[in-house]
């Protein structure tokens, strides 16, 4: 039996945060209903659902190799320091931090969740 989580981001324009998520990170966007979107960049897929006063969320995305999802996007590295911020975990893992237009973290994280040291960064968003 296979089981999969798909998180959901609570956002307060759903047509701003589509944009975002599709224009700028390079995801695909299917409409579930008026007021949710799924998005998908390869097997990363979450739902953004449209509801004011929403709570920020938090999410990590663990890619084999960061400097692929920049390139996929013709987008510098530059251009995604902008977005958020960019630093080595204690373990040498590349990890980029963007903030969405409501204030939701995406993490890219290179490598996977077994190497992985989260105390040393679990604030270093913030």
């Amino acid at each position: 039996m296979t089981v999969q989580i798909i998180p959901v981001f609570k956002v307060t324009n759903l047509a701003k945060s589509k944009e975002f998520y599709t224009k700028r990170l390079g995801f695909t966007a299917n409409d579930i209903a008026a007021d949710c979107v799924a998005v998908q960049k390869k097997d990363a897929i979450f739902h953004l659902m449209e509801r004011p006063g929403s709570q920020n969320a938090h999410c990590r995305l663990f890619v084999e190799d960061i400097g692929e999802f920049f390139t996929e996007r013709e987008t510098s590295l530059e251009e995604w320091k902008a977005l958020g911020k960019l630093w080595l975990s204690a373990n040498g893992q590349l990890i980029l931090a963007i903030k969405d237009t409501d204030g939701n973290t995406i993490e890219l994280i290179e490598g996977n969740q077994k190497q992985l040291d989260l105390v040393p960064h679990l604030n270093a968003y913030e």
